[in-house]
């Protein structure tokens, strides 16, 4: 009797929809500071700047916004140099959310009943980094002149 895996669709990237549209490319998210407390609900805090040439909805043409981008109840992420990481995976953008992750399902069957259906792989592409990040939800906030 021979047991197989229910094989899993390809993973997808969605692209994340944002105030400033969508970024895309290599120079479009640059971090200056990672925070990351386990003790405090699993938060990862990112905060750095977007090149205002790298999104798709820029009307001040501001060349820089500073932004904060929070990931809550982080059950796991990892970082990657992204020379290491490489430029393929099927990423569209640089913050996409990954459908039909196999990272996800792998930590789901292992961890159950802490990584449930409610938690979310986010993919973000960085100057320096690739960071992969399974967590409930995220929030961005953009520094923009009035």
């Amino acid at each position: 009797m021979s047991f197989y895996k229910k094989s899993l669709p390809d993973p997808t990237y969605k692209a994340i929809q944002t105030p400033l549209g969508v970024f895309y490319g290599r120079d479009a998210v640059l971090i200056d500071t990672v925070f990351y407390d386990p003790q405090d609900g699993g938060l990862l805090r990112l905060k750095g700047q977007l090149d205002g040439a790298s999104v798709t909805h820029n009307p001040q043409k501001l060349e820089t916004i500073s932004f904060e981008l929070t990931f809550h109840d982080v059950q796991a992420f990892t970082v990657t140099q992204v020379d290491t990481y490489g430029y393929g995976g099927g990423s569209v953008s640089s913050f996409d959310q990954v459908f039909h992750s196999r990272w996800r399902y792998d930590l789901m069957n292992r961890h159950s009943t802490t990584i449930t259906g409610r938690h979310t792989h986010y993919h973000l592409r960085t100057y320096d980094d690739v960071y992969d990040i399974l967590c409930e939800s995220f929030d961005l906030v953009l520094d923009l002149p009035e």
